[in-house]
């Protein structure tokens, strides 16, 4: 999906990922662990005491994902909901609207990248109550247990027994949960495949149920609208090539064609609207 580009700017140290439990796959898509602590910026060595805050542009993100914090606190800088206490396990909902946020001194701390369609099934809360927010997971239902997440994962010693905790954590708590949607699953198996270009009338044909059908199930368990959704995927599409380094940097035109744009302004208003910035500022 597109977490790998909700924060588009890189991290100064680059975060250990590995896939879930098997037996997770329909409510996770993987682990993300970070630990910005200590690291070389410019060929001067900084730590969590003495550097300056770090600040990230958020895009908007069709993927929930839960955030473990084992250091010190976000703060969001433009003053949104995105803010953290040190230890906190939070459930970020959806990003609808992008913003920058700033995080002081140290970075450690595990992100969960939720399913699209499995978020609302295990955070038992509908993902229409989460856009553009967070909420401590030991306020949803079923979650309560989360408060001791973080000290565990504080206390193991390296990334493979911090994920492995998680693995048996997510299992017990998913052994209860509800299944995901059916026709959710599919109809974001198709999305995915197609990066946002499949038409919706096609979409609900191939899932089987009719537009209105489709757009309540989005609005209560994704957050968004099909039609939403696609336009978010294929901007995540745009937005890896765009950042792409390694293409040397496609032209506007070039990328607008490839993702399927009208042309190069279509997609230079997608980026804005999904970034808050023009597309040169990505580059």
């Amino acid at each position: 999906m597109d977490i790998a580009n909700a924060y588009w700017q890189r991290w100064h140290k680059p975060p250990v990922e590995r896939p879930p439990h098997p037996a997770l796959s329909a409510f996770v898509l993987s682990y993300l662990g970070f630990d910005e602590r200590f690291g070389e910026r410019f060929g001067e060595r900084f730590d969590e005491h003495t550097r300056a805050p770090t600040r990230r542009r958020l895009v908007a993100s069709v993927t929930p994902f839960i955030l473990i914090d084992l250091s010190s606190p976000a703060r969001p800088a433009t003053g949104d909901a995105f803010g953290n206490a040190a230890g906190e396990t939070l459930a970020c909902g959806p990003v609808g609207t992008p913003r920058v946020i700033e995080s002081p001194g140290r970075g450690l701390g595990v992100v969960v990248v939720l399913t699209p369609a499995g978020a609302s099934a295990l955070l038992g809360v509908p993902m229409r109550e989460l856009v553009d927010a967070r909420r401590r997971c030991s306020d949803l239902p079923g979650l309560g247990h989360t408060d001791r997440f973080a000290p565990r994962l504080a206390a193991a010693d390296d990334w493979p027994t911090r994920f492995g905790l998680l693995d048996e954590l997510l299992l017990r708590h998913t052994a209860r949960c509800r299944e995901p949607s059916r026709v959710l699953v599919r109809a974001w198996h198709h999305l995915g495949v197609s990066a946002g270009r499949m038409p919706i009338s096609q979409l609900t044909e191939s899932v089987g149920v009719s537009g209105r059908q489709l757009e309540k199930l989005f609005r209560e368990q994704a957050g968004c609208t099909p039609k939403k959704a696609a336009r978010t995927l294929r901007f995540h599409r745009a937005l890896g090539l765009l950042t792409d380094t390694a293409r040397g940097g496609d032209s506007l035109a070039a990328v607008a064609a490839r993702c399927g744009y009208s042309d190069h302004a279509h997609l230079s208003r997608e980026v804005r609207a999904f970034a808050g910035v023009p597309p040169s500022a990505l580059r």
